[in-house]
């Protein structure tokens, strides 16, 4: 900051000395993402980036991991790891000063899978078989039960969880089946690439 005069001489060593300039030290750019935390596996949040000062006029926003789905020169974007992420970004004004920031976004991995072990049919409710799950299920690749004999009794492939239509009502052959156990098996895809043979025992009770 401060006064300044500005005096230029030409060829013929005539000299030229202007009024006399008052510069500002403009304010520092700077950009915020936030503290680090931890995102539970299978979910989505937005990060946003801060710019002080308001009014600084910014020619480019840059993230980074590259392929991140945003907009150009966007300030907020919407993420969905599946693994621990460094996330940044880096402004520039028009000025040309840039500023920078990281954030470290944790991701907790719990694979929210429930398959019940009792059912029944004729009940007022858990009337059927089937898998629910929270975020995260990509697709229920197949899921098959079998009697104590070992005679497969239904089957079902490529379908999503929460469905209670998607799972067994109970019938072998369009008829009741007599109360036993049964044991199931089911072939989970995660969003994460990952398949996981989920294998257990379901009574069914009339």
């Amino acid at each position: 900051d401060g006064s300044y005069t500005i005096t230029v001489q030409d060829a013929a060593g005539c000299l030229y000395t202007a009024p006399a300039y008052d510069l500002t030290e403009p304010e520092l750019l700077e950009v915020e993402l936030g503290e680090d935390f931890i995102l539970q596996w299978g979910r989505d949040t937005f990060l946003y980036a801060l710019i002080t000062p308001p009014t600084a006029v910014i020619e480019s926003i840059t993230w980074t991991p590259t392929g991140i789905d945003t907009t150009f020169n966007s300030n907020e974007i919407l993420i969905k790891p599946f693994n621990q992420t460094l996330y940044s970004v880096t402004v520039q004004d028009s000025a040309g000063c840039r500023a920078e920031d990281k954030i470290l976004v944790l991701v907790e991995k719990r694979r929210p899978i429930y398959i019940p072990n009792v059912f029944s049919p004729n009940g007022e409710q858990n009337t059927r078989f089937f898998i629910q799950s929270g975020a995260g299920v990509e697709e229920i690749e197949k899921m098959e039960i079998f009697n104590r004999w070992g005679e497969r009794v239904f089957v079902n492939e490529g379908f999503l969880p929460n469905d209670p239509s998607e799972g067994w009502d109970g019938n072998i052959r369009d008829r009741p089946a007599n109360p036993e156990v049964f044991v199931y098996y089911a072939k989970i895809r995660f969003n994460d690439g990952i398949t996981i043979l989920y294998k257990g025992d379901v009574t069914l009770m009339r």
